[in-house]
């Protein structure tokens, strides 16, 4: 029984040992097949990858389409071919049905990529456009690296899968021998079979660990970057490519948390869906066009493709996750997007067409243009909106500058589709594409354009309101004159016509009416000379008449005469009947000038002589004319500097109270005292700084010395009434006299009522409607105001009436020949009564003898100044003569 049994034993420790014996070699001969296998696998899928990634045959692809180089297609081609084979190869071995899914649908993208690679060579071969080949042959890759991040996640969960079953072998192996080694006569045997069990299980770990091996290659050497994540969000693995994305080492990535890798914008609320995923794993692809991002350590926002696989061993879930930087594809894909955008939305025309110059591309710009649609155009001749407008050496000499320069540029006459011919600005670019050569053509209608540069072409040369020549228009027009003379050897002449009194019926009954009657005169004129001349209208009231090839010599008197006759007729308009007439000026070339400017210049300078000569006539240009616009010229300057270096004196003319024969008041009056020419005369300077407006400033600083003076007197015991200080016309229409003359009385302290201000009449006369508004401001301020030169600007009585004055100054033209001329004092009389009429103060100027004196005196005239009393002297002089007439206070006083 015991031997029995003892044999029993020894059969059952033998069944067990040697049944453990056979799962060791089990467990061996299966690990090794699946070593081979495992390692072929992991070889194709290295494989695929490496043809899917940078380098592969999609970057082919893409380069192919960018670059059109065929040398790119054939890479991409073989390289899809490589990767069917491949794929062919890996359904080889033991896989699941998520990877067989996995492999049909990377067949299915290469399948694309090989039609679409044909059909983008083929577009190539036609020329078409980048962005064109790249709309119509892009494939959507998501698929394909959705279907390689499946493959590389079901490697690692099968090769993980293996481990558990050996290791389940293995467990039950050892269980085996464990049964036996309870038999202790047995133990040497089992010592011996646990040996053979650990060398056994030697190798199994050995071939573990280089699956781990393999593993580790594939997570290591992945084109993209590998991460493994923990269900809290922890990273516990990166790979080179993840330290390189991210900027972080490994030792920062495995202490932080995926969160710590997100955009502000979502790092918050990305551990919500985390957790959803951790609760209903599955594999998922998020593509660029979520606009997924990563910030590196530097802070920037990396965007990526990211790929999700899940594992789970023992309780413990892990999420393995791949990241593709696509930021050269994102800025390739822009830059595409760019260009198709500015290609559709550019507001010229564009159009493209090969080297046979039939039409391949075109724009919406060209289709709104030329009212051909992009079917009607396209495989067109790209000359066939042609006008007819060019001929054959037009388009010979452009195909010349094309192959020399490699563009052309210009303007050029086409045709639409409804038939209207129009202007356009067009720019051809020949591309010199080693492949496929084509043509750029960029254009715009210019009919707009064209239409405004006719419009200012007239406003640059034509007067606007009168459509006659302009000045810069004249000017070429006589210098061509003037050479053209040159050759025939006949004489040019220059009229300068300006308007007498046009100003007086512009400010009166306004510009409209103003600028009718300009119209009426310029019609006038172009009526009335040669039809070969010339008119222009230089500005405001002056005109120019050219007048070429002179044959007689009295032609440009009796053409001016003539104008004098037209011009001077009269001008109905509506209710009103206008009355202008010409002062003209007249240069003669070559004898009065050597150019243009000249001419213009002296034919000006003739036309004032014809105004001081009384107006409504003409003159010629002299020698005498020029130096007497020398003359003022140099005055001009002379003047300018004088104000700057107040080289000006006022002095001070007594104005005496005929009833009680004291100084009354005194006018001051401006005095010149040039450092080389001395003394010069008023009436030399005053009406330059009339015509310059020099008297604004001139006057206003007469004012202020005036009445600071007459302040000083005062306070010094000379008690005068008044201060007569001449207002010039300028002062009034051209400075806001009113301030000016506040300021002054302020300054210097005056009571207004000792100020009286001089206007002339004529100036009245000719600018009521700017004047009259003028003086009522200042007499409502306080100021005195006198009528000065009265007589000689044919006031009437209603006129003089509506002025609000207090004085009026008999012109010394009716006094200097009192009391031999029977006429000035038939004038003088009626002045005075007219005067006392109407309750006005009256003074006369220019009393040079007592008979004078005792004339007016006896008339009533209130006051008298002239040479009889004093001359103007210096302020210090006056002193005196307020003095010497304080102590005669004699009614009725003779001097």
């Amino acid at each position: 029984m015991t031997a029995l049994f003892s044999s029993i034993l020894m059969l059952i420790i033998i069944t067990f040992g040697l049944r453990g014996i056979n799962q060791i070699e089990q467990i061996k001969e299966r690990w090794a097949a699946y070593q081979k296998t495992q390692s072929e696998a992991a070889h194709t899928l290295n494989l695929i990858q490496s043809q899917l990634g940078y380098g592969g045959f999609i970057h082919d692809f893409k380069n192919f389409v960018l670059h059109r180089d065929l040398s790119l297609r054939q890479m991409a081609s073989d390289d899809i071919k490589a990767a069917l084979k491949h794929l062919k190869q890996y359904t080889q071995y033991e896989i699941s049905q998520q990877e067989k899914q996995a492999l049909r649908t990377l067949e299915s993208v290469l399948k694309r990529y090989t039609s679409n690679l044909n059909l983008a060579s083929a577009m190539i071969e036609k020329n078409a456009p980048a962005v064109a080949i790249d709309n119509r042959v892009k494939v959507d890759d998501t698929p394909a690296l959705q279907a390689i991040s499946i493959l590389s996640d079901m490697a690692i969960i099968r090769n993980q899968k293996n481990l558990e079953e050996t290791e389940l072998a293995i467990d039950n192996a050892m269980k085996q021998f464990y049964w036996a080694a309870f038999v202790l006569p047995f133990i040497l045997l089992l010592t011996i079979a646990i040996i053979i069990f650990l060398h056994r299980l030697n190798k199994a770990n050995t071939a573990v660990r280089k699956a781990n091996l393999y593993y580790n290659k594939l997570f290591e050497t992945s084109p993209d970057a590998m991460m493994i994540v923990a269900e809290d969000g922890q990273i516990k693995q990166a790979n080179d490519v993840a330290t390189q994305m991210t900027g972080y080492s490994r030792q920062e990535l495995i202490q932080m948390s995926v969160e710590d890798l997100m955009p502000d914008d979502i790092r918050h609320s990305h551990h919500h869906l985390r957790n959803r995923y951790f609760q209903a794993p599955k594999q998922r692809s998020m593509d660029g066009s979520l606009d997924i991002a990563l910030q590196n350590k530097q802070g920037n926002a990396v965007p990526v493709d990211i790929s999700l696989g899940y594992l789970s061993e023992d309780g413990y879930k892990v999420a393995i996750v791949s990241i593709r930087d696509i930021t050269v594809r994102r800025k390739q894909q822009h830059s595409l997007e760019r260009s198709a955008a500015v290609f559709e939305k550019i507001s010229d025309a564009v159009l493209i067409s090969d080297a046979n110059e039939k039409i391949i591309s075109v724009n919406k710009a060209f289709v709104e243009i030329t009212g051909y649609s992009e079917e009607e155009s396209i495989g067109k001749n790209a000359g066939f909106t042609r006008s007819g407008r060019h001929g054959t050496e037009f388009f010979q000499q452009m195909r010349q500058r094309l192959q020399d320069q490699g563009q052309w540029q210009g303007e050029i006459w086409d045709r639409r589709k409804d038939g209207e011919i129009y202007p356009k600005w067009l720019t051809i670019t020949y591309v010199d594409d080693s492949k496929e050569p084509y043509y750029i053509g960029v254009f715009s209608d210019i009919t707009l354009k064209k239409a405004t540069e006719e419009k200012l072409r007239q406003l640059a040369f034509h007067d606007p309101l009168t459509g006659l020549l302009n000045r810069l228009s004249l000017t070429e027009q006589l210098d061509h004159a003037i050479k053209h003379s040159d050759r025939v050897k006949r004489p040019v002449g220059v009229l300068f016509i300006d308007l007498d009194n046009f100003k007086k019926i512009n400010d009166s009954l306004g510009h409209q009416i103003g600028d009718e009657l300009l119209k009426v005169i310029a019609d006038r004129l172009t009526a009335t000379v040669h039809e070969d001349d010339v008119v222009a209208r230089l500005g405001g009231d002056e005109f120019m008449i050219v007048a070429e090839e002179i044959e007689e010599p009295l032609y440009l008197e009796h053409l001016a005469q003539q104008l004098l006759k037209t011009v001077s007729e009269v001008v109905q308009y509506g209710d009103h009947e206008l009355f202008v007439s010409p002062s003209i000026g007249i240069s003669v070339y070559p004898r009065d000038g050597s150019n243009a400017t000249e001419m213009i210049k002296n034919a000006d300078t003739a036309m004032y002589r014809a105004k001081h000569a009384g107006r409504n006539c003409f003159q010629f240009y002299s020698e005498e004319l020029a130096e007497a616009a020398m003359k003022r010229l140099s005055l001009e300057s002379d003047l300018r500097q004088a104000l700057a270096e107040e080289q000006f004196e006022v002095y001070y003319q007594p104005q005496i109270d005929f009833a009680t024969g004291v100084i009354k008041g005194a006018e001051a009056l401006v005095r010149w005292i040039h450092p080389e020419k001395g003394m010069i005369s008023p009436a030399d300077f005053i009406p330059i700084a009339e015509d310059t407006r020099l008297i604004i400033p001139l006057g206003q600083w007469v004012l202020k010395q005036a009445c600071c003076q007459l302040k000083r007197w005062h306070q010094q015991g000379y008690h005068l009434q008044s201060m007569g200080v001449n207002l010039a016309g300028p002062q009034i229409t051209h400075s806001d006299i009113c301030q000016q003359v506040t300021d002054v009385l302020q300054e210097c302290d005056l009571d207004a009522r000792y100020l009286e201000l001089e206007i002339t009449e004529t100036f009245i006369m000719e600018h009521q409607a700017e004047a009259i508004p003028v003086l009522e401001q200042i007499r409502d301020m306080g100021i005195r105001l006198a009528i000065d030169d009265f007589g000689t600007g044919y006031s009437s009585l209603s006129q003089l009436k509506q002025l609000p004055i207090h004085k009026l100054k008999v012109d010394r033209s009716f006094v200097q020949d009192i009391p031999q001329d029977s006429n000035d004092i038939a004038i003088t009389k009626a002045i005075i009564l007219m005067a006392k009429s109407l309750q006005l103060e009256v003074i006369a100027e220019g009393i040079e003898t007592v008979e004078q004196q005792i004339f007016l005196s006896e008339l009533e005239c209130d006051e008298g100044q002239g040479f009889l009393f004093s001359r103007p002297v210096p302020a210090d002089e006056f002193v005196g003569l307020f003095k010497y007439y304080q102590t005669k206070q004699v009614l009725n006083f003779t001097i």
